[in-house]
């Protein structure tokens, strides 16, 4: 059987024929592509930009907090207090307070999406690092280290 192209030649080492409009076509779907990814990249500005920051509100009084809201907001925020947390705990269960309890409530009285604090908040705060250098747990250089924290965590 004889195709609309065989005129061109068939045999080996020779070209297949290609019809007029392939190239055309081809352009116009590779074109259509980069419109439509192109329109996927605008509409969802947060994952391309990473605008999906949650900022923090109001003044941070705890250094560690404030460093953490200005790297990465809410969520960074978030990470280094619950790491803080976890290092309290630890360090009361190694001092033989078998029965210490601290959670996110201790120190919020509303959780997300505003983590407003309690007014005894940064006193607690400050009570638990101070007793965290009482017990050699928190040396003055190391403060930095729970906000360093923060960047093993993110």
């Amino acid at each position: 059987m004889l195709g609309p192209f065989n005129h061109l030649g068939s045999g080996r080492g020779q070209q297949s024929a290609r019809h007029p409009l392939e190239g055309l076509v081809n352009k116009i779907l590779i074109l259509g592509a980069t419109s439509c990814l192109a329109l996927a990249l605008l509409a969802m500005p947060s994952i391309v930009l990473g605008d999906d920051v949650d900022p923090c509100k109001g003044k941070q009084s705890i250094p560690m907090v404030k460093k953490a809201c200005e790297a990465g907001g809410k969520t960074a925020a978030k990470k280094a207090m619950k790491a803080w947390v976890k290092r309290v705990k630890k360090a009361r269960k190694a001092a033989g307070e078998t029965d210490f309890k601290m959670n996110c409530k201790a120190c919020h009285s509303k959780m997300k999406p505003s983590w407003t604090i309690k007014d005894s908040a940064v006193e607690t705060f400050k009570r638990h690092e101070a007793w965290l250098r009482t017990q050699g747990k928190l040396s003055p250089s190391e403060a930095e280290h729970v906000a360093g924290v923060l960047q093993t965590a993110l």
